[in-house]
């Protein structure tokens, strides 16, 4: 027995008057302080990860059998795999943009049936989407483009992700083709 008193105590008969509240509450060592922030951290922390969650969610991966191709309109296409989740409480209507790594103005186009498209609450959908490009407006090799997910009519409940563009090394051999 080392004479200091544990979490749990066993005592008989009178005790000193305890004045402060605390005290009359069984608060009177820092154990038990220490357990109740324990507790009230691990209460908060599910909160915490239920505000933290994005609204929407947005991935995308090329198709790596064919980097690219080039079309009789003379553009460079790439064919991703897209996956698309509305993750809050609302339906809604959504629609998928195109830009430049970092939001930078690019000459790129969405190829997709249906662009905007409705999403229920907690949807997701998985679809084939293209993406081309002017043989001139990138850099041969792989260029970073950036896909949105935007609900309309509201900017500001978005997902953005990072695809990779990639355009042929030596474009004059295409033409051949």
């Amino acid at each position: 027995h080392t004479g200091k008193q544990g979490l749990i105590t066993f005592a008989w008969g009178d005790y000193p008057s305890r004045e402060k509240w605390y005290e009359k509450n069984g608060f009177v060592d820092a154990k038990r302080w220490a357990i109740l922030g324990v507790t009230v951290a691990f209460a908060l922390v599910p909160l915490f990860l239920i505000n933290a969650r994005q609204p929407l969610r947005l991935h995308a991966h090329g198709d790596r059998a064919t980097l690219y191709r080039l079309e009789m309109d003379g553009r460079i296409y790439n064919d991703y795999t897209v996956r698309i989740s509305n993750r809050s409480m609302e339906d809604g209507v959504f629609e998928i943009a195109c830009s430049g790594g970092g939001g930078a103005p690019a000459d790129c186009r969405l190829h997709i049936v249906e662009n905007p498209l409705p999403l229920a609450s907690r949807e997701t959908r998985t679809f084939k989407l293209a993406v081309s490009s002017d043989p001139e407006a990138l850099r041969p090799g792989p260029n970073r483009l950036q896909l949105s997910l935007i609900r309309v009519g509201d900017d500001q409940v978005r997902s953005d992700t990072e695809i990779a563009f990639f355009m042929p090394e030596d474009f004059q051999g295409l033409d051949a083709i």
